[in-house]
Order: C-alpha cells, then sequence, then structure tokens
C-alpha cells in the first residue's frame, strides 16, 4: 500500500508498506488487512508530531501494531515500511536528525469488520474429509480354485 500521511505538525510523508502472509489469502481478507494498515498509521500521524513519527517508523513500532491486528484476520509472516518519502516541509519548519529510543507508542485499536468465515468457530465449521465418500475400489475376481475331496475314502482288500 502506498499512502500519503500528514503529521501532526502538517510534515506530508508518502509512505509504502508490505504485509505477507504465510500463505495466499483471500480477497476479502487482503481488503481488511489494508484497511488495517491505512487505520494504523493514519491515527499514529494525526497524533504525532514529525520527528516521533520517523522514530517509529525506524524502530518498526507502527508494523508491530499492525502485525498485532492483522494477524487476527490471517496469518501474516512479516510486515514492513519499504519506503519512506519526505513529501512537503511546512512553512518555518526544518528537518533534523533527531532518533531516541526513549519514547514508548501508544497502543492502537482499529475496529475491524470481519468476514463471515472469520466469525464463525472454528469447531463450528464443517469438517470436508468426512462428508466425502470413502474411495471403493472394485473387487478382485476370484480364481477358481480346484475341489479337492478331503472325506475320508474307504479302503478295499
Amino acid at each position: 500500500t502506498i499512502m500519503n500521511l500528514t503529521t501532526k505538525d502538517d510534515y506530508v510523508f508518502r509512505l509504502t508498506i508490505i504485509c505477507t502472509t504465510i500463505k495466499r489469502a483471500r480477497s476479502s481478507q487482503q481488503i481488511i488487512i489494508r484497511k488495517i494498515m491505512r487505520e494504523i498509521l493514519k491515527e499514529f500521524a494525526q497524533t504525532l508530531n514529525h520527528e516521533k513519527f520517523i522514530t517509529g517508523m525506524i524502530y518498526s513500532e507502527f508494523t508491530n501494531q499492525i502485525l498485532r491486528i492483522a494477524k487476527t484476520i490471517y496469518p501474516l509472516s512479516n510486515c514492513s515500511i519499504i519506503k519512506c518519502k519526505l513529501i512537503s516541509v511546512p512553512e518555518g519548519g526544518e528537518d533534523k536528525v533527531y532518533i531516541t529510543q526513549d519514547e514508548d507508542f501508544e497502543v492502537v485499536e482499529v475496529e475491524v469488520k470481519r468476514s463471515r468465515k472469520s466469525d464463525i468457530k472454528r469447531t463450528e465449521r464443517i469438517n470436508v474429509k468426512k462428508l466425502t465418500r470413502p474411495k471403493t475400489y472394485p473387487k478382485k475376481k476370484e480364481e477358481a480354485k480346484p475341489v479337492v475331496d478331503t472325506s475320508p475314502k474307504e479302503v478295499s482288500e
């Protein structure tokens, strides 16, 4: 996802974020995960000034929040901000070097509309293996065996 974000002090950043799933996710799950990414980053951008926003990107605070919430939709293997570009600086603003990890970031909560299938409990889901028909193999024809007489024979002298 590529998106423009405006921080609290009117700096505009363009971020490129990717999330990779363990297996192929459905399109509805992908849409929800993208929405979570947008909501979390928008929330952080509106509440932080640009120095703290940059610190959060560098120390992957934002991606940890995205992983925490989006893994409830579908298991994620990775989430990262792969590119960040400063688009505009407000008048009188300057871009200075400011990196410290002393501050803690607040946990962001996002309301997520879940798909119908994720609302169904795992125990309520239909077990497909039980519904499939068992494989039937054609019976092999038995070869005709010679009849052996096992009754006692009389011996005549």
